[in-house]
């Protein structure tokens, strides 16, 4: 098992979608769990969506997540980052 990230870049957008994939290198894993966090938003960002991401109907192979200012937005850059909890599943 392993915990994969992907970090957005900083900036001030009003609204942010970033996906992390659990297969790398033909390492063949899945995405068991995941999750989001936001930074550097004054409580002014919020997580909108996490989910697995992949093929209906197949096992997930990475995490999608996506975050929104609120209440009149961040003064200025904020980042999203996507975290997965990668295993072979059998």
């Amino acid at each position: 098992m392993v915990i994969k990230t992907a970090v957005s870049a900083s900036n001030s957008d009003d609204k942010m979608g970033l996906i992390v994939q659990c297969e790398t290198n033909n390492d063949d894993l899945s995405a068991i769990a995941g999750g989001a966090s936001v930074s550097n938003t004054s409580g002014n960002v919020v997580i909108v969506a996490t989910h697995p991401d992949g093929v209906a109907g197949e096992v997930p192979k990475g995490w999608r997540a996506s975050a929104v200012e609120v209440g009149g937005g961040v003064p200025g850059n904020w980042t999203l980052t996507v975290y997965a909890v990668c295993a072979t599943v059998n």
